[in-house]
């Protein structure tokens, strides 16, 4: 026969070694207070495509100036046209942070494309013109080498009456 205190001190006793290891978490779920909720962002009212794509064109000349805007304007464009298509594929509303990261993304793409080609088109162009100057070497050798074996085959009479060394000089006799 217990007495009733002695049956609540060990189940008090065991609920507190058991809150002793729960996490503070799980020690706010075993409590019956209300948590308090947490303060809701204030929502911005949606924007339009049309909308975000005019902040995008303004944060982008802002950034890089109304040169480099005009200038990317057709890739820009194509950009948002994307941004746009994949928003209404996925049934997104459009955001201008995201619009504009996308457009930024692809306009840094398309730099790095552009620079990586121009890299490419000058190393081919150097490379045609090394081979170019080779083979005119090899052409030019293969000519000097020719005429060396020509000039070697001849007899010595033709070495004797070959006057191509006197094409060039003008005789006084000639002018009688």
């Amino acid at each position: 026969h217990s007495d009733p205190q002695t049956v609540n001190e060990p189940s008090e006793k065991k609920r507190i070694i058991i809150n002793e290891h729960r996490s503070e978490n799980e020690q706010s779920l075993i409590t019956d207070q209300p948590t308090p909720e947490k303060p809701k962002p204030e929502q911005q009212p949606e924007m339009t495509f049309q909308e975000v794509n005019a902040f995008v064109f303004e944060s982008i000349e802002k950034q890089y100036g109304k040169e480099f805007t005009q200038a990317n304007e057709s890739l820009i464009q194509s950009k948002l046209i994307d941004n746009e298509a994949y928003c209404r594929q996925n049934n997104y509303n459009p955001k201008p942070s995201m619009a504009l990261q996308y457009v930024l993304t692809g306009i840094d793409n398309s730099l790095r494309s552009q620079y990586h080609t121009a890299k490419i088109t000058s190393a081919l162009d150097q490379k045609a013109d090394a081979v170019a100057t080779h083979q005119q070497a090899i052409a030019s050798d293969i000519q000097r080498k020719a005429s060396e074996l020509q000039h070697q085959s001849r007899t010595t009479l033709e070495a004797l009456t070959d006057t191509s060394w006197a094409d060039g000089i003008i005789f006084d006799d000639d002018l009688e």
